[in-house]
């Protein structure tokens, strides 16, 4: 029955089986989103936004998180993917806790996990999917004067 729910919520149903209401006509056309996540307070803030967007605009959103590979120089070689093998395990885990935490009730909504270099991998499911906005938080903070 819960996989059944989530995949209907994935689908944007409402319940009772109806689908939402087409968002009102608008010029801007944003029909995919992609939400990177980082699952930092600022990349929440962010899912939020675009979940008001995907509300807004009819839209999809693309939760995606991207596992960076930077390397490990000063570990050994079998503590390197131990390593890597937990950090996929704990990002599936992470990114599935918010898919299902209904935030996204109603909105349809694809879980994506990449690997690789950040920006390169966003840039390739930009293309791959198609996407009309990227919306991202970030933990880190900096100033330029």
């Amino acid at each position: 029955m819960r996989q059944q729910e989530l995949a209907e919520n994935r689908a944007g149903k409402m319940a009772g089986g109806t689908t939402p209401a087409p968002a009102a006509t608008s010029p801007l056309k944003l029909e995919k989103i992609l939400v990177a996540t980082d699952f930092s307070p600022a990349a929440d803030r962010a899912l939020e936004y675009a979940i008001s967007l995907a509300r807004r605009y009819g839209s999809t959103i693309y939760l995606t998180h991207v596992i960076t590979l930077d390397g490990y120089p000063l570990m050994a070689p079998e503590l390197v993917v131990e390593r890597e093998a937990k950090g996929r395990r704990e990002a599936r885990e992470a990114i599935y806790k918010l898919a299902d935490s209904h935030r996204l009730f109603g909105v349809p909504y694809d879980v994506v996990i990449e690997e690789g270099t950040l920006w390169p991998a966003i840039e390739k499911l930009i293309e791959k999917y198609g996407v009309d906005v990227v919306v991202a938080g970030t933990a880190f903070s900096f100033f330029v004067s």
